[in-house]
């Protein structure tokens, strides 16, 4: 499971919470704060990391959102407690928006991205040059 926090206009959060229902979502919570840029409503959503894509792709048509993803596991758990076992089930891997995302955010930008890859392609095709040339020599020693 992975918690998001989502704020959105006034009167907007029950929408969000809404969504995030229709997914599986579960304790889930919806209130009312204010913000630089006014009165919001702010979602707590916990789900299922193979629902976080399908979750941000209906946010993109809410106007003026503003999403937090917490790139951290979560247990989720409703008492009583006997059942835990059986609610913290969701072992899932990360969702694709989070892999790319972390990747994006782990070397900067894009920009950063490029220019980390092109950086190591020397050094790639270098190290594939060294591998060759130690089977070449293997198979050279082995007809002498």
């Amino acid at each position: 499971m992975r918690q998001l926090v989502v704020q959105s206009p006034r009167g907007r959060g029950p929408d969000v919470l809404a969504q995030a229902q229709s997914l599986g979502g579960r304790n889930l919570a919806c209130w009312q704060a204010s913000s630089p840029g006014g009165p919001t409503d702010v979602a707590l959503i916990h789900i299922a990391n193979d629902d976080v894509e399908r979750l941000l792709a209906g946010l993109e048509s809410a106007p003026d959102c503003q999403i937090t993803l917490i790139p951290r596991g979560n247990l989720v758990l409703t008492p009583p407690s006997d059942q835990a076992s059986e609610q913290v089930t969701d072992a899932a891997l990360r969702s694709p928006v989070e892999i790319f995302l972390a990747g994006l955010q782990s070397v900067g930008s894009w920009k950063g991205f490029i220019g980390y890859a092109a950086s190591n392609l020397p050094i790639t095709n270098r190290m594939k040059a060294i591998a060759s040339d130690q089977l070449i020599a293997r198979r050279r020693q082995g007809r002498n």
